[in-house]
């Protein structure tokens, strides 16, 4: 755990991991110095279905994770350090047509 205390961080979820996660955006409270993969274990906890679902799109490749706008993909290493009022979004595949 940091020395600097808790952080927030707003998760936002699209499409079907709204419905998941019961609401569209959550507050997060995290140690300071808390890297993307410690928020997932922290939504295990508040979320188990959402969090559930929202690892294996992860380790799938079909859910996509934006910090503060950017992909994670295109990011140096895929687990970001998150800070104070950092915005991650959980974005599954759009489909139209």
């Amino acid at each position: 755990m940091s020395p600097e205390g808790p952080i927030g961080v707003t998760v936002k979820f699209f499409g079907g991991l709204r419905e998941l996660a019961g609401s569209g955006s959550a507050f997060v409270a995290i140690p300071g110095g808390s890297r993307l993969s410690e928020l997932l274990a922290r939504l295990d906890g508040l979320l188990p279905g959402a969090a559930e679902k929202l690892r294996t799109g992860l380790s799938q490749g079909y859910v996509h994770v934006l910090v503060d706008g950017r992909d994670v993909a295109f990011l140096s290493g895929e687990d970001p350090l998150l800070s104070e009022e950092s915005s991650v979004a959980f974005v599954p595949p759009l489909g139209g047509g």
